[in-house]
């Protein structure tokens, strides 16, 4: 058996090529080139120092926030109230010519890269491959990589006469800002060829019929869009393609080029996924996971002959929640986003988003803890990286907690604006709907951690390859492994437990329970992250050219590792950090 390492984040689907030589692999959050400029992580109860954003030598003389149009915020600042907007990081995105740019085409490229990449945390030269496909050699086990082609790649599949790689997936347009702008326009549904000797790719968007000016249509026109493509099979001469839309529930036919042969999709079942040809009879098969069953579709008449139904013991309440998570159809002004469009599975898309609204009020919560805190929040919040829905809903026998990043939504019931406000939605879920969403919300946890033993107990050992440690002089150090009981002793006696409280975020509550919003943050009030997926935000990296994601750690994600937090983020720790084998051993703990 043979290892063969992939340097992406959830390698996924894979296909071998026509000749049996290669193997494609598709990265599944492999990114979209997207990365976030903020002040270096200081001592936490301290204000940061200014960042890249507040540098009079940037694009907008220091002006944070920035103007996401010319010189005004478009849609235009209220001004009704006096408070100003928090200092925020940034959101840019590397351009074809290897720029990186913001959304009103402002260069932070020396402040990511260039001479100045030492204020955002980074070395000069910093720089983020953005790979989406490994093509792994099957005699030599070589992997290269295609690049630049989409954030989620979601399914894969092989021309069988050209020998094009076809990738299907989205693609956020996270370095937009502002929820007016981005509201159901802040995904592409794309199909990507590559050619895998040259990698050079064509990408193709699968909606056409689309403008993205519009924001919403007549449900008949919402019926020709496909979302969330997770299966794609091409003929035997590389003809047509077949393309499933799971959450679009249906499938269309593409040509050689990459181009919809009809606009009119087949209709399937609930969340189409996997699909298999039978070309000697004409036939798909289709998996349709949400309504169990599977599609016979007649390929020449284009047309489904019949749905088998195939045993399920999802209950039924379950099935019914899936329709307001994965819906786009029912939950979208066009028919290609949903809540799953950010949150793929009820996880994360690993970007950070700004869906602030200079237009927006201030929203004021008064907590009922002791003292009845009142906590005021600036419509205005800056980037904010996607959070697992996982475990997100608290049980019944628990304080219920305040959500968001900066708690300014009291319960899941606060996020129903988002199918209007975000997805351009005609109505909001109804209340019997907004329940059956947290039912199903409420049946997802987090899963085993994959760094514990198999009985659930710590190792003696954990593995940190890609951690690194203090620098040997300018060379980073790769950490060695970590004993993570060696640190349980520091994380439960240091200021640690004092906000992650059992390993989970210490929330500000509405039950009178202990409040934990942290104050002095330049974004007002935020709540203390829980810790169980923190294994899934690694791979960024600030002193590499070669890291696998945009986007680390803090709310918005501008920490590349933990041994940086660890470091720069407690001043009154370093002496418990002063060698690469107790970071290790504190870094194994957290994971």
């Amino acid at each position: 058996m043979t290892n063969i390492a992939v340097s992406g984040e959830r390698p996924r689907a894979m296909v071998a090529s026509p000749d049996g030589t290669k193997v494609y692999v598709a990265i599944f959050e492999s990114g979209n080139g997207s990365t976030v400029v903020g002040p270096k992580l200081t001592d936490e109860s301290k204000l940061p120092a200014p960042g890249p954003t507040d540098d009079v030598r940037g694009p907008y003389q220091g002006q944070n926030p920035p103007p996401n149009t010319g010189t005004n915020f478009f849609p235009a600042r209220n001004l009704s109230y006096t408070n100003l907007p928090p200092r925020v990081s940034h959101i840019v995105r590397k351009n074809n010519g290897g720029r990186w740019i913001d959304d009103n085409n402002g260069d932070w490229t020396e402040w990511v890269s260039g001479t100045n990449a030492a204020a955002s945390g980074r070395i000069t030269g910093w720089d983020l491959p953005d790979r989406d496909v490994a093509i792994i050699d099957t005699t030599t086990f070589e992997v290269n990589y295609a690049a630049r082609l989409m954030n989620l790649c979601m399914a894969i599949a092989a021309n069988p006469v050209t020998g094009e790689i076809s990738v299907v997936g989205s693609d956020g347009t996270n370095e937009k800002r502002f929820e007016p702008v981005l509201n159901g326009v802040f995904l592409r549904i794309s199909l990507a060829l590559v050619d895998p000797v040259t990698r050079t790719n064509r990408v193709r968007d699968l909606n056409p019929h689309l403008d993205y000016i519009t924001r919403t249509l007549p449900q008949a026109q919402r019926a020709f869009s496909l979302s969330e493509p997770r299966g794609m099979e091409w003929n035997s001469n590389g003809t047509r393609a077949y393309i499933t839309g799971m959450g679009s529930r249906n499938m269309i036919v593409v040509d050689a080029s990459g181009e919809r042969v009809s606009p009119q999709p087949i209709e399937l079942g609930e969340g189409p996924t996997g699909l298999a040809l039978d070309e000697a009879r004409g036939r798909a098969y289709v998996w349709n996971r949400f309504s169990s069953s599977i599609s016979v579709v007649d390929t020449v008449a284009e047309s489904v002959l019949t749905n088998v139904p195939v045993f399920d013991p999802t209950p039924d309440i379950i099935r019914r929640g899936r329709r307001h998570m994965f819906d786009t159809r029912k939950t979208s002004g066009l028919g290609i986003v949903s809540c799953a469009s950010c949150h793929p599975d009820t996880r994360m898309d690993r970007l950070a988003w700004d869906i602030g609204d200079p237009a927006g009020k201030l929203v004021t919560l008064t907590n009922s803890a002791p003292g009845g805190q009142v906590l005021t929040y600036h419509p205005m919040k800056g980037p904010m990286v996607t959070q697992t829905l996982q475990d997100i809903i608290t049980p019944p026998t628990k304080p219920q907690q305040l959500m968001h990043w900066r708690g300014d939504r009291l319960n899941i019931e606060d996020f129903n604006q988002t199918f209007t406000n975000l997805l351009a939605n005609d109505v909001a879920l109804t209340a019997d709907e907004m329940t059956e969403l947290k039912v199903l919300l409420s049946s997802i946890f987090t899963p085993p951690n994959v760094h514990r033993t198999f009985s659930n107990t710590f190792p003696a050992l954990v593995p940190l390859p890609g951690h690194y440690g203090i620098p040997n002089g300018s060379t980073p150090t790769l950490l060695p492994p970590g004993n993570p009981q060696a640190r349980l002793s520091i994380f439960s006696s240091f200021v640690c437990t004092t906000c992650h409280d059992s390993y989970s975020g210490r929330s500000a509550t509405v039950s009178g329970n202990v409040v934990d919003v942290r104050r002095g943050h330049p974004q007002g009030f935020f709540l203390t992250p829980q810790l169980r997926n923190l294994t899934d935000k690694t791979g960024m990296d600030g002193s590499s050219t070669n890291g696998r994601a945009g986007f680390g750690f803090m709310h918005d994600g501008r920490v590349d590792t933990l041994s940086r937090f660890l470091n720069d983020g407690f001043a009154v720790v370093p002496a418990s950090f002063v060698s690469n084998q107790r970071i290790a051993d504190m870094v194994a703990f957290l994971l």
